[in-house]
């Protein structure tokens, strides 16, 4: 049996709680690095696999082998 690598990704979403003098200010700490969120849900039915980045993937190891 070999192990190969699977690119995949998935969407989850959270809150955050930011200080702010205005709506439009914490969405500005929020987009400017602020820490995501640590108490995430998983958004149902958004698990993919990212078919070209597992093709490079598969491409890259072989040429390693």
């Amino acid at each position: 049996m070999k192990i190969y690598r699977i690119a995949c990704e998935w969407a989850v979403y959270g809150t955050m709680h930011i200080e702010a003098e205005s709506l439009k200010e914490a969405i500005q700490k929020a987009e400017d690095d602020y820490p995501l969120p640590t108490d995430s849900e998983y958004i149902d039915d958004s698990f993919k696999v990212c078919d070209d980045v597992t093709q490079y993937l598969f491409r890259e190891d072989h040429c390693q082998e």
